[in-house]
């Protein structure tokens, strides 16, 4: 009898301690906003948009088309089209671009890696490129549409008159046929990054960091350190003549 009582209260035990479960802690979230302005270093900020005419000619060539003729080369024409060019007339580059370059200067940090941080940082747009055009090819009754939206960070010059200029480059294509670029090129330029950041994660000197170091390591546009071993275009680093200011979400 007594072995079927001890038998009987640690089964009754057992069943008490199965019962007992922790409750899942996840933290809540905390999103502040700051404002970090940064002003481009090296050898200023070159742009290459899409431009119709390139996107025009990828998409005949995978559809195995021919475009209607197309007009003879245009400098300058060239040139205004690698322009991220807003709805309000003002011109920017990607947002995303600038977060990117964050997210890759924080992969050499000890602790931290490029997906965590993408989930911490996102910069707010300050205006948006929004181009619609046809594309006709031979042979085709209905011709292609194509619409694309971007959200743009608003690039600044230093002074009212310092806006982009024209540049004209010697480049080889894929290393071997030899063409001349004509970019949008920024000499001196400016910015404000919009910055939302999990405020329970990361603190604002920490983005402010963050934002110094993806400038003066990675950068954005055409010729960045990330991408060239012998060009220091796109680079930045943060304006402290101008304090980095947070704000409510």
């Amino acid at each position: 009898m007594a072995k079927k009582k001890a038998a009987k209260k640690v089964a009754k035990e057992a069943a008490a301690t199965v019962q007992v479960v922790e409750m899942i802690q996840i933290p809540a979230v905390v999103v502040e906003v700051m404002q970090v302005p940064i002003r481009g270093i090296g050898g200023g900020l070159v742009v290459h948009n899409w431009s119709e005419k390139a996107i025009a000619m990828m998409l005949a060539k995978q559809m195995h088309r021919q475009l209607e003729p197309q007009a003879a080369k245009d400098p300058h024409a060239d040139y205004l089209d690698t322009l991220y060019t807003a709805t309000d007339g003002t011109t920017g580059f990607p947002a995303t671009a600038f977060k990117d370059a964050m997210v890759r200067a924080a992969k050499g940090i000890n602790g931290l890696d490029m997906i965590t941080m993408r989930q911490m940082i996102f910069i707010e747009a300050d205006c948006e490129e929004d181009r619609e055009f046809t594309i006709p090819m031979k042979g085709m009754k209905v011709p292609v549409k194509h619409r694309i939206q971007t959200p743009l960070v608003r690039l600044l010059g230093r002074t009212k008159k310092e806006t982009h200029q024209m540049r004209m480059d010697m480049v080889r294509l894929n290393g071997k046929t030899a063409d001349i670029r004509f970019r949008a090129h920024y000499p001196k330029w400016e910015a404000i990054l919009t910055i939302n950041y999990m405020a329970n994660r990361i603190g604002p000197e920490q983005v402010a960091n963050l934002v110094n170091l993806g400038g003066h390591t990675v950068g954005v546009g055409e010729g960045r350190p990330e991408k060239s071993t012998d060009m220091t275009w796109g680079r930045w680093e943060v304006d402290m003549a101008r304090k980095p200011k947070g704000r409510k979400r």
